[in-house]
């Protein structure tokens, strides 16, 4: 076999297993990353049972006995879902949206660089 053959053969078989392994990879991150909307989950502070229900639009609905357990699994529910929204708002400040939304966002990453809020942020965390 010549020589040019192999080499093409071997870079071929290579970016094949690179591409299956990154998949892999990349498909699980991005599935892990995701909020559970099943199983159980137990607290101490809770005094009876709570139920949550999620609708197709992943919507939650608390059933509970009492209030304070209802406040305790809504609590729960919003900072399971807030780091998203505080990578949003980090980023927003940074303006480096586009990063994840792509070009639609380049007007608001252009006007939060001209306002400065990260360059002042960095400047106070010095102080």
């Amino acid at each position: 076999m010549r020589t040019w053959l192999k080499v093409t053969i071997g870079i071929i078989a290579s970016l094949i297993v690179i591409f299956i392994i990154g998949g892999y990879i990349f498909y699980n991150s991005l599935t892990e990353s995701l909020p559970a909307y099943e199983g159980n989950f137990k607290a101490p502070s809770i005094k009876s049972e709570v139920k949550i229900y999620f609708d197709s639009l992943a919507i939650p609905y608390v059933f509970a006995e009492n209030d304070e357990d209802a406040s305790f699994a809504l609590g729960y529910l919003h900072a399971r879902d807030r780091m998203f929204s505080m990578d949003i708002i980090r980023r927003a400040g940074e303006g480096r949206l586009s990063e994840i939304f792509g070009a639609e966002t380049v007007p608001f990453d252009r006007m939060f660089r001209t306002v400065g809020l990260n360059k002042t942020a960095k400047m106070i965390k010095r102080k």
